[in-house]
C-alpha cells in the first residue's frame, strides 16, 4: 500500500488487491489504514479512481490473476463530515411529515427490495445520474452482482433514523431526506445512509447519494468496534 500526504489531515492511499476486480473490496481494505492515520479523528473517503483487470487465461509461463487498484483520497477530522451530518433544517410541519415520511419509507423499502432481489433495472431507475455517474444498466448490474458475490445473501436490514434537510449549502436547492440504516449479509455487515432528493417535495424523490461501510465478519474485534462507533448509527 502507498500513502501520500496531500496536506493537513489529508492523504491519498493506493492499494492493489489480487483476486478481486471490485473497488468496494479495495476500499474495505483501506479502512484499517485510514483509522490508523486519523487516530481519534473521524475520516471520510473522498474522490477516488480505480482500474481492474480480469484474470487472463493461464499460459505455460504463468496463470492470469484478476486484480483491482484503487486510488482513494482520505480526509481526517470533523470538517470532512458527510452531507448527512450537516445542520438539520427547521422542523417540518406535522402535515408535511405525515405526507412525506411514508413516501420516503416506501421508496427506501422498494429500493432495498430491488437490491435484495437483484432487480437491477428497478433499483437503477430510482437513482439520479449524480449518484451513478451515468452508469449504464450493464455497468450497474455488474457492480451489484459482484457485490453479491462478496456479501452473500441478505439476512436483515433495519432503518435507524430519518433526518430532513432543506436546501443545505453547496448542493441544489430542495428537500433532502437522509435515511440511516444497518444490514446483515451472509458474509458481511453493512451500515450507511441514503439521501433522497426532491426540488419541492412534490416532484418525485430520486436517490442522489448512498454512502456505506462494510464490516467483514473476519475483522478483528478492535477494528470492528472502532468502525461501528464511527460509521454505524446502530449495529
Amino acid at each position: 500500500m502507498q500513502i501520500e500526504t496531500l496536506g493537513d489531515q489529508a492523504y491519498r492511499l493506493t492499494v492493489t488487491l489480487e483476486g478481486e476486480t471490485h473497488p468496494g473490496s479495495a476500499q474495505a481494505a483501506l479502512q484499517p489504514t485510514a483509522l490508523r492515520l486519523c487516530g481519534s479523528e473521524s475520516y471520510v473517503f473522498g474522490r477516488y479512481s480505480f482500474s481492474s483487470s480480469e484474470a487472463a487465461p493461464a499460459s505455460d509461463d504463468a496463470a492470469g490473476v484478476a486484480s483491482v487498484t484503487l486510488v482513494q483520497n482520505v480526509t481526517c477530522g470533523a470538517e470532512a463530515a458527510p452531507a448527512a451530518s450537516a445542520a438539520p433544517a427547521p422542523p417540518l410541519s406535522e402535515t408535511d411529515l405525515e405526507r412525506l415520511t411514508p413516501m420516503i419509507d416506501g421508496l427506501t423499502d422498494r429500493y432495498f427490495s430491488a437490491i435484495d432481489e437483484a432487480r437491477h433495472a428497478d433499483s437503477l431507475a430510482m437513482t439520479s445520474e449524480e449518484m451513478t455517474g451515468g452508469a449504464s444498466l450493464a455497468d450497474w448490474s455488474r457492480t451489484q452482482e459482484q457485490r453479491r458475490v462478496e456479501t452473500g445473501t441478505p439476512v436483515s436490514r433495519q432503518i435507524a433514523r430519518r433526518t430532513w434537510y432543506i436546501s443545505p449549502a453547496d448542493v441544489p436547492s430542495g428537500l433532502y431526506a437522509a435515511v440511516d440504516y444497518v444490514a446483515s449479509w451472509q458474509r458481511q455487515d453493512e451500515c450507511g445512509y441514503l439521501i433522497w432528493f426532491s426540488p419541492d417535495g412534490v416532484i418525485p424523490f430520486t436517490l442522489t447519494r448512498q454512502e456505506l461501510t462494510w464490516l467483514d465478519h473476519g475483522l478483528d474485534d478492535e477494528t470492528r468496534a472502532a468502525m461501528r462507533q464511527r460509521f454505524c448509527a446502530i449495529l
